[in-house]
């Protein structure tokens, strides 16, 4: 399978240490599917190491509400792909 009509939602706020390891190798096994990274404002280079490795950065840090859920809510609105 392709996957190319996938979209993997990733939330993160500070992951710094986690990003860039977890996007490598979902670009390996999944090398189709679009990825976001939906990031409530981290003050570490998240947000630099995501776009660096390809994924879509949906940056929510002028967000009024924060949190896990929303973070989701926000990147599902923003897929175009079917699943």
């Amino acid at each position: 399978m392709v996957y190319d009509d996938t979209t993997i939602i990733i939330p993160t706020f500070n992951e710094e240490k986690n990003i860039g390891k977890l996007l490598k190798k979902l670009k390996q096994i999944l090398p189709k599917a679009k990825i976001i990274v939906s990031d409530d404002g981290s003050r570490d280079r998240t947000q630099e190491i995501a776009v660096e490795k390809g994924a879509i950065l949906l940056d929510r840090k002028r967000k009024p509400v924060h949190g896990l859920t929303v973070r989701v809510l926000d990147a599902i609105i923003k897929c175009k792909t079917d699943f």
